[in-house]
């Protein structure tokens, strides 16, 4: 509700109850009709909404360092200005904003270029959704709103009626601490003064792992375990974890959904080697790869001489019978152990 200012005498007694609050406030004589909640539409089914007309929904998605948080957004970003299906699941076709302010845009850039040269190669990344590269900025400060960033992106939001925007990453549109509550709560409000009726995705990271003496990891963040206050999950209407289960399976968990019904199981994914491209991993994916690396090894194990090679060597050689990269071959591995 906008916090009006009231000028005048008040009588409380006599004031109309309803020339403020007609919009906010529901006497117990109302009646909710299915009219007054309307399911939002999905920019992605079952888990990312669209917001309302000077509303904002707020997501988060978070992780730890190298897991394929860009990446992710980089994908479901292209399905969503496209309107393609997104890891078996629908997008509502919207315009899609990606800002980055984590990585220098030439990083960017080569991971989306490909690798013509690898085998089989990998083809560039080919992006219809709207990218722009910042520094880092400071959306509280007193002349923000004065600021190139803020003209500039207010402005494409509204020209070109962008409804999806992605910041990447969260760290890195504030300069105050990420433990204070306070913060969480104005940074939310400056976002939703600057995008109303945008769904925004803040990509933010969970705590780096501890390491003892020999540099094995002790720990690590968790689901619900993002650097900083908890509260920024807390406000948001959808946090969606990633964290990785071994050297090429990420697993997709919706920690937070105040939407949608929470889903039964995370979801396994994996990406291509220049981490562009993100595929569901699901149970007759599984199934083919395991048929597929069992076959291969049965047909090496039919080569004089293939039980005295190395485990690379053997590797190298399943690779290049399946006609697939050595990371797509530990994929076949994990799904072997796994099915």
């Amino acid at each position: 509700m906008e916090n009006k200012q009231i000028t005048g005498p008040f009588d409380p007694d006599k004031f109309d109850l309803g020339s403020i609050f007609k919009d906010t406030w529901y006497p117990g004589i109302y009646k909710v009709t299915p009219a007054d909640a309307p399911i939002p539409n999905a920019i992605w089914e079952g888990i990312i909404p669209s917001s309302a007309p000077n509303d904002m929904n707020k997501v988060i998605l978070f992780g730890p360092p190298s897991v394929g948080k860009s990446t992710f957004m980089f994908d479901l970003a292209e399905h969503v200005q496209t309107g393609q299906t997104f890891l078996g699941r629908a997008t509502t076709r919207t315009n899609t904003l990606f800002v980055s302010l984590d990585m220098p845009k030439c990083v960017v850039f080569n991971r989306w270029l490909g690798n013509p040269n690898a085998n089989p190669p990998v083809p560039p990344f080919t992006r219809t959704f709207d990218f722009y590269s910042f520094d880092p900025f400071d959306c509280l400060a007193l002349d923000f709103r004065t600021s190139t960033v803020f003209l500039h992106l207010l402005a494409v939001v509204r020209q070109k009626k962008i409804g999806f925007v992605i910041f990447d990453a969260l760290r890195e549109v504030h300069s105050r601490s990420l433990n204070d509550d306070d913060v969480a709560q104005k940074v939310y409000a400056e976002l939703k003064a600057w995008m109303p009726g945008v769904t925004v995705c803040l990509i933010h990271h969970t705590r780096k792992s501890r390491f003892d003496q020999s540099g094995r990891a002790i720990s690590g963040g968790t689901d619900d375990d993002s650097h900083g206050s908890k509260y920024w999950t807390n406000l948001a209407q959808v946090g969606i974890a990633l964290h990785k289960t071994n050297q090429v399976v990420t697993e997709v968990n919706v920690t937070k959904s105040q939407v949608y019904p929470m889903l039964d199981d995370p979801m396994s994914v994996f990406l291509d080697d220049r981490l562009v491209k993100v595929h569901l991993w699901d149970d007759a994916t599984q199934q083919q790869d395991k048929a597929k690396l069992l076959t291969a090894e049965q047909a090496c194990a039919q080569t004089p001489g293939w039980h005295k090679k190395s485990k690379v060597q053997q590797n190298q050689d399943l690779a290049a019978r399946l006609g697939i990269s050595i990371r797509q071959l530990y994929r076949y591995r994990a799904a072997a152990q796994r099915v």
